[in-house]
């Protein structure tokens, strides 16, 4: 806990402290693809652990599919089979504006298909989406926006700044 640069006085009571589950995103060995990427971006930033893009140059700070009619998608492979039970996505931020995608799947590969873990329909634009559900054992995830289904201003482009995997 900080509490800094604020007068007055903090009083913290029933706190609990634990072991995190590790960011499986940050294993060395994943390897991050996508079916697209805008001009002068890369996927590297979705799994660098910055999460907070204040400063951060716009080219180090997110990663943006190509802006295009059609479903996009990010996946990142797995160097062995992990137990995945929690995603947050970091939307993008840009010029004030956080680009929150209305419409997408989380899903993992299984058996030799895709296989929807979380479907979002109608999101508000949001800095954090977080989504648990029972975990499910893979070695790849992805994250999938139908055609369109991207913040309302720009309903073509999926943009995010990190995805952590627990």
């Amino acid at each position: 806990m900080l509490y800094r640069g604020q007068p007055g006085t903090a009083w913290f009571d029933d706190v609990f402290l634990a072991e995190a589950d590790p960011d499986l995103a940050l294993l060395p060995g994943v390897e991050v693809t996508a079916d697209s990427t805008y001009s002068g971006y890369t996927t590297a930033p979705l799994t660098d652990g910055v999460t907070s893009t204040e400063g951060v140059a716009w080219d180090k700070a997110a990663w943006a599919s190509e802006d295009v009619e059609g479903e996009h998608w990010v996946e990142l492979a797995f160097p062995s089979e992990v137990a995945v039970k929690t995603v947050l996505l970091y939307w993008a931020v840009d010029a004030g504006n956080t680009w929150t995608s209305r419409d997408y799947r989380l899903q993992v590969f299984d058996g030799g298909a895709w296989r929807e873990v979380v479907t979002m329909t109608g999101q508000s634009a949001r800095d954090l989406s977080v989504h648990r559900f029972e975990p499910v054992r893979t070695r790849r995830l992805r994250v999938l926006q139908p055609a369109g289904g991207g913040n309302a201003s720009r309903p073509n482009i999926l943009w995010l700044r990190e995805i952590v995997v627990t």
